[in-house]
């Protein structure tokens, strides 16, 4: 079963294949993060070592030294994967082999300062990459019809590719050049507000929510959209209110269901808070009051 399932990674590969009828459906991400994890593992531990560690140092002196190449020379990679293997439809038509190398990135960025320096003074020009691709990617589709994904060739991919690396580069930059402005803040402290603002406290909420909301969200849309296209209504009925019922649904699950026990913030990857949720501590079973 195991080449079966690490043949689904492998370009124009199936998740089902062989009678097998492994599929990870809506999870098909997590699945993939997990076995290029494992995949990778060699390398990172690598990068954590002595010499590993000036290796990449010594990438992000020139990252620093020259951010806009920087940011062309890491998109090439995808590019070309997408190119010669994409699109792919089972995967939002992304090949599925192009996301190692933005997961790949992240462990660098996060590895020196330095990357984030460097990412912080193009973000404009990765903004402006991203706009420019992204506005011929849907000049192109509006040109080519209704199967342009499944039917494009490599320029296609190549732009997408682009379009895909430039808008996550812009992303991080924008994040990089606002913490860094909160790093080099009032040298004088100021005093700690009794309590934290609304917009900050929704943050870490919503911080916490990303994984277990992803995980419940494919179901409930399914539930839903199983009695909503039955209406007699509009398309412009239907999807909105499809939208706002799942969407409302999936945080009642994650609020009431998931986030206040122990075991099923395990299940759901998240991290027990050392802290008791809504000044209530945490519950072991079903019960929560």
């Amino acid at each position: 079963m195991t080449p079966t399932i690490a043949s689904g990674l492998l370009p124009h590969g199936k998740w089902a294949t062989g009678g097998i009828g492994f599929d990870p459906a809506h999870l098909w991400f997590l699945y993939v993060l997990l076995v290029f994890s494992l995949a990778l593992l060699p390398l990172f531990c690598y990068l954590r070592g002595p010499r590993g560690t000036r290796l990449a140092g010594r990438a992000a002196e020139q990252a620093v030294r020259h951010p806009l190449a920087m940011l062309a020379v890491a998109a090439v990679p995808v590019m070309v994967t997408e190119a010669v293997f994409g699109p792919d439809g089972i995967t939002g038509g992304w090949e599925r082999l192009a996301y190692v190398f933005p997961f790949a990135y992240g462990f660098l960025i996060a590895s020196d300062a330095r990357f984030e320096a460097a990412l912080a003074r193009v973000r404009w020009p990765a903004l402006a990459a991203a706009a420019a691709a992204t506005a011929g990617l849907l000049g192109w589709a509006a040109a080519a019809g209704p199967g342009v994904v499944t039917g494009a060739g490599p320029g296609w991919s190549a732009v997408q590719g682009l379009a895909g690396w430039a808008w996550l580069a812009a992303i991080a930059g924008f994040t990089a050049a606002v913490t860094a402005r909160r790093r080099t803040g009032p040298a004088t402290p100021r005093p700690a507000p009794a309590r934290q603002p609304r917009w900050r406290r929704a943050a870490g909420y919503a911080n916490q929510a990303v994984l277990p909301f992803y995980l419940l969200h494919e179901p409930v849309i399914v539930a839903f959209a199983w009695v909503i296209v039955r209406w007699h209504a509009p398309i412009g009925v239907k999807y909105p209110a499809l939208v706002v019922v799942s969407f409302t649904a999936t945080l009642a699950l994650y609020e009431l269901a998931v986030r206040r026990y122990r075991i099923t913030r395990l299940l759901s990857g998240m991290k027990t808070p050392q802290r008791p949720v809504d000044g209530r501590p945490l519950q072991t079973g079903p019960a929560y009051s």
